[in-house]
């Protein structure tokens, strides 16, 4: 096995100070997302490859991505945390929960937002099918309907799901 794929396949789990926690979740505010996160005893994180998850008493919060982006982690969305939301025809789905980008013309409804904050992808049940970041701000996905509208950094099912599942 190349070191490349070794250093990948690592995970590390840190636990981290208090403030520090803090710190993560007033620079997630910057991009949309708010978390509830009350008081918490233990905050940590996990990293694996480009991608650190920030726990809060052992539940996935956040997701922070190698050139520090914030997004929701999807096992929490909408119980722990929020951010815009865009909702995404059924025909669109599968594509997205396969690690697709969100597309413009997909789109059947959207949140107020800007273009480089965090996103959530929903289908017309309202289940979280992806978590990325904005590409385009909610009026130009409705101006321009076509081409890409989030760029996807997590979906329901993947390594990083996988990583924190069942902790």
């Amino acid at each position: 096995m190349s070191q490349r794929k070794r250093d990948v396949m690592k995970v590390r789990r840190t636990p981290i100070r208090r403030k520090e926690a803090k710190g993560i979740l007033e620079e997630a505010s910057k991009f949309g997302v708010e978390a509830s996160t009350d008081e918490f005893k233990l905050a940590e994180t996990i990293q694996q490859g480009e991608y650190t998850v920030l726990l809060l008493d052992k539940v996935p919060i956040l997701i922070i991505t190698s050139s520090g982006e914030i997004v929701p982690h999807l096992q929490t969305y909408g119980k722990r945390v929020r951010c815009p939301q865009v909702t995404v025809d059924d025909r669109a789905a599968p594509h997205i929960i396969g690690g697709a980008d969100v597309m413009a013309p997909g789109v059947v409804s959207t949140d107020e937002f800007k273009g480089g904050g965090a996103v959530v992808a929903l289908n017309s049940a309202g289940r979280a099918l992806s978590s990325g970041i904005a590409v385009l701000s909610s009026d130009e996905i409705k101006q321009v309907n076509k081409g890409r509208a989030v760029r996807t950094v997590h979906v329901v099912g993947d390594q990083i799901w996988k990583l924190t599942e069942g902790l």
